[in-house]
């Protein structure tokens, strides 16, 4: 959907700089701290998406409410180390380094680790997204979903 100029809604103005619902859905079903500067009320039944403020108090369906992180919210989350499950399926405890980069408008968060044998550090997975907070979002929601969490 896209906002005129003259929409004055906070989604107008602040929805590119948090998680969308779907990324926010997720990170909500991961346990992320729900104390975030924005929220997202997002009711199934009729259909409402609203972006509101974190300071506006909120009497609804509990259900219906999920954190809307920004990307500095979210990169504040991310561990300093995640289990790998090798080729041969083995786990190996690694050191996690996240890399953030932007290339063109996309924003890309990877995540890298160093091989144990040979020291070469290479690219484990990767998300991407027009929207920092989605991309560092996707990430968060992706190792918590694989049990990658030390």
């Amino acid at each position: 959907m896209t906002y005129s100029p003259k929409d004055n809604s906070l989604r107008a103005k602040y929805g590119k700089y948090v998680a969308d619902i779907d990324v926010s859905q997720r990170l909500y079903a991961c346990n992320f701290p729900q104390d975030c500067m924005f929220y997202w009320y997002a009711n199934p039944h009729t259909g409402a998406l609203i972006l509101c403020s974190g300071d506006m108090p909120y009497y609804g369906d509990p259900r219906h409410r999920f954190g809307a992180p920004t990307a500095s919210e979210v990169k504040e989350a991310f561990p300093a180390e995640v289990w790998i499950s090798t080729k041969n399926n083995s786990l190996h405890r690694m050191k996690g380094l996240f890399h953030f980069s932007k290339y063109g408008a996309r924003h890309i968060v990877s995540l890298m680790v160093t091989s144990e044998q040979t020291k070469q550090v290479y690219e484990f997975h990767r998300e991407e997204s027009d929207n920092e907070a989605n991309a560092c979002g996707a990430m968060l929601a992706y190792i918590h979903e694989n049990n990658m969490i030390v």
